[in-house]
């Protein structure tokens, strides 16, 4: 049977008390319970999982260190574990590493085709690496698929404009804003794309209309100042 000394029976109390914590966000008392599991399996690899993400909850760089080894220590046991494969994939972008973080994205393209955070992540390192067309395919795919979502408008813009077509950021800079026009960042990107362009009245237009959408942001006011200043106003 299982009696409560059973190692079994021990992981299931660590797991379930670690994620009771996890969700009230105390996340140090979390972290000791899934490295109580770890320690009576290492190759655990939910509890493996569930430790990366509470690392990452904790932040600073040695906690992002750590995420990292417990995501491929994740990967390792259970190859399935599809979010393990996305974060580690999303960590390996940030650490300027796109080629890793497009393997992920492949992995787990390959079982599920239509993934569209995968497509996304296969996108950005695409563009990390400054393959443009492929970036363009990635971001166009998935906004297909979801075509709510602004930041990935706002990347497709940085494709285009990285290719130098004009057209093609304009057209998509300001669909992002028909889609959400109280959008700071899309605002913020066709503002800077004006400025890019020259297009002095047009980028200010779009900052002033930014920071009428959170006049209390102090990034806004910073953002108008400086354009201010470097158009000598």
């Amino acid at each position: 049977g299982c009696d409560w000394f059973s190692p079994e029976a021990k992981k299931a109390k660590h797991l379930d008390q670690g994620q009771t914590y996890f969700d009230k966000g105390q996340y140090r008392e979390a972290l000791i319970e899934f490295r109580n599991v770890v320690q009576l399996d290492k190759t655990d690899a939910r509890a493996r999982y569930k430790l990366a993400m509470t690392f990452l909850q904790l932040g600073g760089r040695q906690n992002l260190q750590n995420a990292f080894n417990e995501l491929q220590q994740t990967i390792k046991l259970d190859a399935s574990n599809r979010e393990a494969q996305l974060k580690l994939g999303e960590l390996y972008l940030l650490n300027r590493e796109p080629a890793k973080s497009r393997e992920r994205a492949e992995i787990i393209l390959t079982s599920i085709p239509q993934d569209k955070e995968a497509i996304l992540l296969r996108g950005k390192s695409y563009l990390s690496e400054q393959h443009f067309d492929e970036a363009i395919a990635d971001f166009k795919q998935f906004i297909l698929i979801n075509p709510d979502n602004i930041s990935v408008y706002i990347d497709l813009a940085k494709a285009y404009a990285m290719k130098k077509d004009v057209q093609a950021v304009n057209a998509t800079l300001t669909k992002a804003i028909t889609i959400n026009p109280q959008s700071i960042d899309a605002r913020l990107a066709l503002g800077d794309w004006h400025v890019d362009q020259n297009r002095l009245t047009d980028a200010e237009a779009e900052y002033k209309h930014a920071h009428g959408i959170d006049p209390t942001s102090d990034y806004l006011y910073v953002k108008l100042a400086r354009f201010y200043q470097v158009t000598n106003r």
